[in-house]
C-alpha cells in the first residue's frame, strides 16, 4: 500500500458525534419487589456513534434536556428487546451481563416499536463503519473526480503554503 493510500485509509475523528436513531421512551425502574415501575417523566433515547466508532444509547428527559443515561454498546455483548412479561405496556429493556435499562415506548404509533428495536439491534451489531479521509474529500464538490495521489499532492502543496506564510 502506498502511502498516500495508507493516509487516506484512517478513520477521521470527528468532533461532532454522529447521530444515529432517536425515539420517544420513559424510563423504568426496578424495585425491590423485582417489578419494573414507570418513571412519570417523558423522556428520549438516541444512538449515536462517537469519534472512536463505538456506539451509545442515551436516554434523556423532554422537559430538562438533562441527559441521565449513556451506556456504551458493546457487540454481541448487548441486546435491546420486548419484556415478554409485560402485557400491560411497550416495555423494553437494554441490557448486557452487567447492566439493565428498561424503557417504555412513548411513541404515538406502536407499530413502529419492532422497526425501533430491529435498527437499535442492528446498530449495537453492526456499527457504521468509520468516515475514511477518502469519503470525507470524495464528497466535497470538484475533488470527485481526482485521484487520491492527486488529492494528496493537492493537500500537500496546500499545507506547505499555509506552513510558509
Amino acid at each position: 500500500m502506498s502511502q498516500g493510500a495508507a493516509l487516506f485509509d484512517r478513520p477521521v475523528p470527528t468532533q461532532q458525534p454522529r447521530h444515529l436513531l432517536q425515539f420517544k421512551a420513559g424510563k423504568m425502574t426496578m424495585k425491590s419487589d423485582h417489578w419494573v415501575h414507570p418513571d412519570p417523566r417523558k423522556g428520549c433515547a438516541y444512538l449515536y456513534q462517537s469519534s472512536d466508532s463505538k456506539v451509545h444509547f442515551c436516554w434523556f428527559d423532554r422537559r430538562t434536556g438533562l441527559v441521565e443515561d449513556n451506556y456504551v454498546l458493546v457487540p454481541k455483548q448487548t441486546e435491546f428487546k420486548p419484556v415478554s412479561q409485560c402485557k400491560s405496556g411497550r416495555v423494553y429493556v437494554l441490557k448486557n451481563k452487567d447492566q439493565r435499562l428498561f424503557i417504555w415506548m412513548q411513541e404515538p404509533d406502536a407499530k413502529n416499536d419492532s422497526e425501533i428495536c430491529d435498527s437499535v439491534n442492528r446498530f449495537i451489531d453492526s456499527p457504521p463503519p468509520a468516515t475514511r479521509m477518502s469519503d470525507l474529500l470524495g464528497s466535497i464538490r470538484g475533488l470527485s473526480g481526482l485521484s487520491q495521489n492527486d488529492l494528496l499532492a493537492l493537500l500537500c502543496k496546500h499545507f506547505l503554503c499555509f506552513m510558509l506564510t
